[in-house]
Formats: structure tokens, sequence, C-alpha cells
């Protein structure tokens, strides 16, 4: 069935709306996925609960001294805890 020149418009508006939705869902799921832990900041790591200036520098030389680290890898830092390390799973990987 041939499509009527007055459901036109509607069928565009509709495939608009649908690639803006999926435009946005892309970009809400690239910023809710967890980033590198190399690419952690001192001012991100102490906005992390439980993680404080003294953490939050010990991590940080400890990624600079371990190439390709991983979140899992920082529970070899003493003082680093199971449920710190959960919570930065939570933004790194």
């Amino acid at each position: 069935m041939p499509l009527r020149d007055r459901d036109k418009p509607i069928i565009i508006i509709i495939s608009i709306v649908m690639v803006f939705i999926l435009v946005i869902g892309s970009i809400v799921l690239l910023e809710l996925s967890p980033k590198p832990l190399s690419t952690a900041t001192y001012d991100e790591l102490i906005e992390i609960q439980a993680i404080g200036e003294h953490k939050a520098n010990l991590i940080l030389e400890y990624i600079e001294t371990h190439e390709n680290c991983t979140v899992d890898d920082l529970d070899e830092i003493k003082g680093i805890s199971t449920t710190i390390v959960e919570s930065l799973s939570k933004c790194y990987r």
C-alpha cells in the first residue's frame, strides 16, 4: 500500500525522533561506562566515598608505576579495601 502524501511528514518526524533517541542513548551509555583506570585524576578519586587525599595519592602512584593496571589490581595496595575497589569499579575498569 503506497504512502499517502499526508502521511509522509509524520513518518519523517518519527524517523528523526528515533534517530535522536538512538544518538542520545548511545551518548548516555558511553558516559556511564567505566573509564580506563589510567585516566583517573586526583580530584575524581577524592570524590569517591572512603578515598581521601592519602589513598588517592597511593592509587595514583600505583597507576604510574604499574602500566595497564586495572581496578582489581589495586587490592595490592596496603590500605585499599575491597569496598574501595568495588566503589572504583563503578567508575573505572
